[in-house]
């Protein structure tokens, strides 16, 4: 894993270089597969329920991705305008 959150409800988030996302709900000790990111991760951030990650997509450009379902599903949230 290259970058981690962690948040109020004591999950531990984090993603590989490739964006497989992983959380654990036991500070470390068990780690769950999640969704995939559509590119390497620069930071990750779980916030409640929200989860937001930078990720560079296949281009190049990095993104602001998006997830509501505990990192099963991820979705552009804000891409910088070229």
């Amino acid at each position: 894993l290259v970058v981690f959150s962690w948040n109020a409800a004591a999950t531990l988030v984090g993603a590989t270089e490739d964006g497989a996302v992983h959380h654990s709900p036991d500070a470390g000790a068990t780690w769950a597969p999640g969704g995939q990111l559509a590119g390497s991760p620069q930071a990750l951030l779980a916030a409640g329920k929200a989860w937001y990650a930078a990720a560079a997509d296949v281009g190049g450009t990095t993104g602001i991705y998006r997830s509501s379902d505990g990192g099963r599903n991820w979705e552009l949230y804000y891409r910088d305008p070229q």
